[in-house]
């Protein structure tokens, strides 16, 4: 369920697809328990403007929304876990009227490294691995969730999973992930910082 101004439209996943005029303008509802994404929520972001400064945030046809729960992993109950609420619209068609894997992955890649940045981890990634289990259809909600499994004993590499679904369907995996990120050391994030002075206007 979501909102398209200001006007709450229900999802029938049997009826096929909901016309949209402008993907942007959808706003998701919070799942219980989570709370949205705010940019005081990450690790090293200065404000909500910097922290839309995303390249899925840049496709006109991509809508997602973060939300974040603490102590919700299972994994590592100490950590904050992500719930993933996205929709692609019809520009973002690989095969025919479903979603492009690129831009799928994408998004669990961003949800998977935001999750260590929001728990104070700076990383990149060094690895990512995708399963592509069903093809996700253009123009429905899909949901999904992202968080850290595990950390290297020495701190430096951190373990992540991802999986996207049907609201409806959760057990059923439409795309699934996994990767390693390395984690930034003090001299690479001082580089970022003074790169970012001079390359982005905030």
């Amino acid at each position: 369920m979501y909102i398209i101004n200001n006007k709450m439209l229900r999802r029938y996943f049997t009826t096929g697809t909901v016309i949209t005029k402008n993907v942007k303008e959808i706003v998701f509802d919070a799942p219980n328990k989570y709370k949205k994404l705010q940019a005081q929520d990450l690790y090293w972001v200065a404000n909500e403007r910097a922290a839309q400064k995303t390249f899925l945030k840049s496709h006109k046809d991509v809508h997602h929304e973060y939300f974040v729960s603490e102590n919700n992993n299972e994994e590592m109950p100490s950590l904050k876990t992500f719930y993933i609420k996205s929709f692609f619209g019809d520009t973002c068609e690989g095969p025919p009227l479903h979603a492009h894997g690129g831009l799928t992955a994408s998004i669990l890649d961003e949800a998977m490294g935001t999750s260590c940045w929001a728990n104070k981890i700076q990383v990149m990634t060094k690895k990512f691995t995708t399963s592509y289990h069903l093809p996700v259809k253009l123009n429905q909600e899909i949901h999904g969730v992202a968080y850290i499994k595990s950390i290297s004993d020495d701190g430096k590499y951190i373990n992540t999973y991802g999986k996207l679904f049907y609201p409806d369907d959760d057990e059923k995996i439409l795309v699934e992930t996994t990767g390693i990120f390395k984690r930034l050391n003090k001299k690479q994030m001082e580089k970022m910082q003074t790169w970012s002075k001079h390359s982005i206007r905030i």
